[in-house]
């Protein structure tokens, strides 16, 4: 059993890729989870981590986007216990 959390990314940051960035960041890291636009405009990942390291520099990449294009204010990171499933996954 990870670490997980549900994360709610605000910002620039629906219709300009953001999604499939964190969905190839948590294929890097080994992440498992899934990443959706909300309907508030903001970006919803739910995800698990082998442990508390990698998942804080899963958030860390993920909030550094604003520089190579969409504009990240702020990424809340909440903890969650339900269920993750295995892989990575955009959910549309």
């Amino acid at each position: 059993m990870g670490t997980k959390a549900r994360l709610a990314v605000s910002g620039e940051v629906q219709g300009v890729g953001y999604r499939w960035f964190v969905l190839r960041t948590a294929q890097l890291l080994g992440i498992s989870g899934t990443v959706r636009n909300a309907p508030d405009g903001t970006v919803e990942i739910l995800c698990e981590a082998q442990d508390k390291k990698r998942l804080d520099e899963f958030v860390e990449r993920i909030r550094r986007r604003d520089e190579l294009g969409p504009r990240v204010d702020g990424v809340r990171v909440e903890q969650y216990a339900g269920p993750v499933g295995k892989g990575f996954e955009i959910v549309f």
